[in-house]
């Protein structure tokens, strides 16, 4: 199968080792970029820095549903995440950071968007 092949491909000791080190330069450069977006977003995000892999488990403060929301960003604003209710987690969301930076950033400002008009249309609906 192409997918034992491409496991042995990559747990061979001649490639492992030039593998993580591309993974973990990845991690190493977008980290950073899923931090200072985290912490533009503190009074509605709460996140534990990952030990390893590229891949941010959020929380948030806001009565939405998780698979909502998830699914409003993939209709509205073209964006994947994964819901935490499929974990067991609502209130909870992750993202995956291990693409390319432009698109990364790209696509936290759709959810940058799409929080914005979220939180006006919930402040109208409170008269806030």
């Amino acid at each position: 199968m192409t997918t034992d092949r491409l496991a042995s491909v990559a747990l061979d000791p001649a490639n492992n080792a030039r593998i993580l080190e591309r993974t973990r330069g990845i991690v190493r450069r977008q980290y950073p970029i899923m931090h200072e977006w985290a912490k533009k977003h503190a009074e509605l995000l709460t996140h534990i820095p990952p030990r390893a892999g590229a891949i941010v488990w959020y929380g948030y403060k806001h009565p939405w549903k998780s698979a909502e929301l998830a699914e409003q960003l993939r209709t509205r604003k073209s964006v994947l995440i994964q819901s935490g209710i499929q974990m067991g987690l609502d209130g909870y969301f992750r993202i995956g950071y291990g693409g390319e930076a432009n698109a990364l950033r790209e696509a936290l400002g759709r959810i940058d968007e799409w929080f914005a008009e979220s939180l006006r249309a919930a402040a109208a609906v409170h008269g806030r």
